[in-house]
């Protein structure tokens, strides 16, 4: 077996542990109550993102920062949309509004912020996850936009232990 399939299926292992750990812990909080309506699939939503990054723990402020900034952004997008609907129609108005607010988070979050337009995903992930969510349930989508970066910053830990366990030095590929 290749070092590299070894280490892929270390990290599978880890990463199944993880994400069941992950679901366990939102079941737990459904059935006490705490979470009426989970949104389980939103702390899913930045753990490619994490990988892509390399997920080092001092980026997690930054990645926060940015998600809730995108759930700013579509809330902002989806109020302005629905003001301005009336004389244009929703669609018309929706439409202008998702390219300004696109528009805003790839300058402001991914250039300004980061000095590097690739590095804005999840400003983007909160804006998915606010329409995913119907605009409804904000602070469960942000505390599991939270969750899912810390989840995956920790799987993506795994996977550097998983290249240790598998023989691969670091930066060799």
């Amino acid at each position: 077996m290749s070092k590299e399939l070894k280490r892929d299926l270390i990290l599978a292992v880890f990463v199944g542990i993880g994400c069941g750990i992950q679901m366990g812990i939102y079941q737990a909080l459904n059935v006490s109550g705490l979470v009426q309506n989970p949104l389980y699939w939103a702390s899913y939503l930045p753990i490619p993102a994490m990988f892509l990054f390399g997920a080092n723990f001092k980026d997690i402020p930054f990645h926060w920062g940015n998600a809730l900034f995108g759930v700013l952004c579509a809330f902002l997008c989806n109020a302005l949309a629905n003001a301005t609907a009336g004389g244009i129609g929703f669609p018309v108005s929706m439409s202008i509004q998702m390219a300004i607010w696109n528009f805003v988070i790839m300058a402001v979050a991914g250039g300004i912020f980061a000095k590097n337009i690739g590095r804005c995903p999840m400003a983007v992930l909160g804006f998915i996850g606010f329409f995913a969510a119907g605009g409804t349930n904000l602070l469960v989508l942000c505390v599991s936009l939270i969750c899912g970066i810390v989840s995956g910053v920790i799987m993506v830990q795994s996977g550097k232990i998983a290249a240790k366990m598998a023989g691969i030095e670091e930066g060799a590929e």
